[in-house]
């Protein structure tokens, strides 16, 4: 059995890019929606799929638009003393119910300073008004780990 603290090979699967953003699933972390994963949740809602996949495109090819508060955003500095200002969650509904796609945001070119690469964490039900800090807590360490910032270095574009 392989536990969580176990290393393991990491790959970066990129979905979308331009040259302003882009989205990347990671493959091989025990806490991180892979892209396999992903489409498994959705395989059954074929217009959930398409709705949260359009608001992902939106966000990539919008870049002069960093914030659309109906369809996604990320959290400002102020917020919560600056611990979650790398978070990023993509929202729709699932049944009427409001869900989530929560990952994080990062920089994994020094060429290109202004790029954004959406990783994707976490598909979630949300079921009150305030966000599940626990959520976004976990988002921010995942996105200073060791290996999962080696993994994103290795982007090289679509």
């Amino acid at each position: 059995m392989v536990t969580s603290t176990e290393r393991r090979q990491l790959e970066l699967i990129v979905t979308q890019s331009n040259n302003r953003r882009g989205i990347a699933f990671l493959r091989g972390h025990l806490e991180i929606i892979s892209l396999e994963q992903f489409e498994e949740e959705l395989a059954g809602e074929p217009l959930l799929r398409r709705q949260l996949y359009a608001r992902m495109d939106h966000w990539v090819n919008n870049a002069n638009r960093a914030v659309d508060p109906e369809k996604y955003h990320g959290w400002d500095p102020g917020q919560h003393r600056g611990k979650h200002r790398m978070c990023f969650v993509f929202k729709y509904k699932n049944k009427r119910v409001s869900a989530r796609l929560y990952g994080f945001l990062c920089n994994p070119s020094y060429k290109n300073p202004g790029f954004q690469l959406f990783i994707p964490v976490r598909l979630a039900d949300k079921r009150s008004n305030e966000t599940d800090i626990t959520i976004l807590d976990r988002i921010a360490r995942l996105s200073r780990e060791e290996s999962v910032v080696a993994c994103v270095r290795t982007y090289n574009g679509f």
